[in-house]
């Protein structure tokens, strides 16, 4: 999973994951909370006992000024990063609940086509079921059924299928090396490629007219 900048992962504790980070380095912070007393708070809880990503302009300014508080001691530190760490998670949970608020009593449809519309915009990195469901507002399994009913793939397999529409068409350009579409289209090499789109067109992926690449088969 790529990690940018201005993105805030919600991680509850002891779950299994990894990350990956921009080539050109990242600085990341780390907040681990102890369990307690802020998980006491059902709120605060209910926002840590799930696996998040959040993008909100608030909670970064607020993980940028704790940043500042712990290279910058001095005798009112310990108050400063304390109140920073609480207003962090009050953020969290506005954040939370504005994007549960704005979907509201949506359609599983609507729910659906947010998810679809994100894996479209996001098809060339890493994305996680549960950063899918979020966007959605729903449980990762729930999605995950719902969205294997609706388009008879899972959302992997659509994302899959996203990333070799998409290279077919930079191949039929010809302008390009493979390795160099590959990386931009989210595969690790060359080779990765050529492994995902045999799967998907039964041929190794190479440059061609539009009539010579096979098109991607749709259920």
């Amino acid at each position: 999973e790529v990690c940018r900048s201005g993105m805030l992962h919600v991680r509850p504790s002891e779950e299994p994951h990894a990350n990956e980070f921009d080539p050109n380095g990242s600085r990341i912070l780390i907040v681990d909370l102890p369990l307690q007393p802020a998980l006491e708070d059902r709120r605060i809880r209910r926002v840590l006992g799930r696996a998040t990503v959040i993008r909100d302009g608030v909670v970064r300014s607020l993980a940028d000024e704790l940043l500042w508080e712990l290279h910058h001691r001095d005798q009112a530190s310990d108050l400063a990063i304390e109140g920073l760490v609480f207003a962090l998670l009050a953020s969290l949970v506005r954040a939370t609940s504005a994007a549960r608020a704005s979907l509201g009593d949506a359609p599983i449809t609507n729910r659906l086509d947010l998810a679809r519309e994100f894996i479209d915009a996001h098809f060339a990195r890493a994305l996680p079921l549960a950063e899918i469901a979020a966007v959605a507002g729903l449980h990762p399994s729930s999605l995950a059924r719902a969205f294997k009913r609706r388009y008879e793939v899972t959302p992997w397999q659509y994302q899959r299928r996203r990333q070799i529409d998409w290279v077919k068409a930079e191949l039929v350009r010809g302008d390009r090396p493979i390795s160099a579409i590959a990386h931009e289209a989210g595969f690790s090499d060359h080779s990765h490629l050529t492994r995902a789109f045999r799967v998907a067109e039964g041929v190794a992926a190479a440059r061609g007219l539009p009539g010579q690449l096979p098109r991607l088969r749709r259920r």
